[in-house]
């Protein structure tokens, strides 16, 4: 349910956002703000993409949501503003929409810096690669508490903008870096956690002769490079099994790594999947030696993958997971938001980087 105001004045932004909450008085609906998000993006179809995962947000943490959305030259350019109040769960958020001519984006920061809910922390989601040059971001990076960058940066820049996510680390100890590729990985992480669970099954994973990772190659309204959260997940991997580079073929994805005396080689392949969201991983096979054999694939209509494993001796009974990231909704929201950045992070980062 929403309530809104649509194309009002800039200076009646607060006078309306407190219209909103004194309408609401008397009704079983209360106004909550736990921090505040900021989510940028560069255009109409990237904001769509965006606005899904702030939704999954709003529905488990209210919070006072404030968008820009950069959209083409009018024949008279302007900045637009809707305020709106959304109830999810009885709890009202604000949420602040800007819509702003490229002339006019300069001036975004000083129109919403007034709007933000004082002694709260503020988030970033930013639709925009680092390596970009943003008028607007380093206003609200000397005051964000963390900011979750969403590119659609092809292959062959990952490693510049791994390079740059690298440098805003270091240069802003304060700051909490993070990116929407690395998040998506989450559930296949603890996949692998719970299949390869005994150092007899590590080493057998370690000295694996072939790997292959299957990706959604669907493309989304504001996704065309749906790639990258495997090529995170191969990197990811190669920092936990003491993997070396042999060689790489971003363009092709195809990696070689290798560990003592053996090869490892992995690719990243496309596969169709209109039931899944773009870019997500949607399953695995592996080839070790002694002639082991690991599938892990999606069931139908289930937030689950089958985990098959055999041998040309034997086949073992297979087993079902659970992968939250095989859902159409984002199932990231605290990770997104409160889990600490990890080392493995930031090694996979220094990986991609040095490609």
């Amino acid at each position: 349910m929403t309530s809104s105001n649509k194309d009002i004045e800039i200076a009646n932004i607060e006078q309306t956002l407190s219209a909103l909450h004194e309408a609401k008085e008397g009704c079983t609906q209360i106004h909550a703000s736990l921090f505040n998000l900021l989510m940028f993006a560069q255009n109409a179809a990237h904001a769509d993409d965006l606005r899904s995962i702030i939704n999954a947000i709003m529905s488990k943490f209210p919070c006072r949501v404030i968008i820009i959305q950069q959209t083409p030259t009018e024949a008279q350019p302007r900045i637009k503003i809707d305020v709106s109040s959304q109830i999810v769960k009885k709890i009202a958020c604000d949420v602040i929409t800007v819509d702003s001519a490229p002339e006019y984006i300069q001036r975004v920061p000083f129109i919403l810096m007034p709007h933000l809910i004082p002694d709260l922390p503020l988030y970033l989601l930013w639709g925009s690669s680092p390596i970009v040059e943003d008028p607007i971001l380093p206003y609200f990076l000397s005051i964000a508490k963390r900011i979750i960058f969403s590119f659609d940066s092809p292959p062959h820049d990952l490693p510049k903008v791994t390079r740059k996510l690298l440098d805003l680390q270091n240069s802003k100890p304060f700051l909490q870096v993070t990116d929407l590729a690395w998040t998506y990985i989450t559930s296949w992480k603890l996949i692998l956690q719970q299949i390869f669970d005994s150092p007899e099954e590590i080493k057998r994973l370690q000295t694996a002769t072939s790997l292959r990772v299957h990706y959604n190659s669907q493309k989304g309204q504001g996704i065309t490079n749906t790639e990258n959260s495997a090529i995170y997940f191969v990197c990811w991997l190669a920092t936990r099994l003491q993997w070396e580079i042999d060689s790489i073929d971003l363009a092709k994805g195809q990696f070689v790594f290798k560990y003592n005396k053996s090869l490892t080689v992995v690719t990243i392949e496309p596969k169709e999947d209109p039931e899944r969201p773009p870019g997500t991983i949607v399953s695995l096979e592996l080839s070790a030696l002694d002639d082991y054999y690991y599938s892990i694939s999606p069931i139908p209509n289930q937030s689950k993958v089958m985990v098959h494993i055999s041998t040309l001796m034997i086949c073992e009974l297979p087993y079902t997971l659970s992968l939250p990231s095989l859902k159409k909704e984002f199932p990231y929201s605290k990770e997104l938001l409160y889990t600490p950045l990890s080392d493995q992070y930031k090694q996979t980062l220094e990986l991609i980087a040095s490609l």
